[in-house]
């Protein structure tokens, strides 16, 4: 699957570790990438990234992805931790429930 910067994303999998639940099930926007220059956010390698800087909606006790999300909103995690939401499919759920 291919990412971009500011797509909406859910994180489906569980950090394991120290990092136990920072982010699961959890929804955010992706802010960058660490490309092949390891530790360097980038946006520029998106193609070739496995680990993608997350800015969580909620505070998740994390941190600011090295400058590119709000302090203890963000997180990197791994391609295969996340999926694309269909923000459009969100809304219009929404708005149908709203006005029921």
């Amino acid at each position: 699957m291919s990412f971009k910067i500011g797509d909406r994303v859910k994180c489906v999998r569980r950090p394991y570790g120290d990092y136990v639940g920072k982010g699961y099930n959890m929804l955010g926007t992706i802010k960058g990438f660490i490309g092949p220059e390891k530790g360097v956010p980038t946006q520029y390698y998106s193609a070739f990234c496995d680990i993608i800087g997350i800015e969580f909606d909620e505070d998740i006790g994390g941190h600011t992805c090295d400058g590119i999300a709000k302090d203890k909103h963000g997180w990197y995690l791994n391609k295969t931790y996340i999926i694309k939401i269909n923000t459009l499919g969100m809304a219009h759920r929404l708005m149908k429930h709203e006005f029921v």
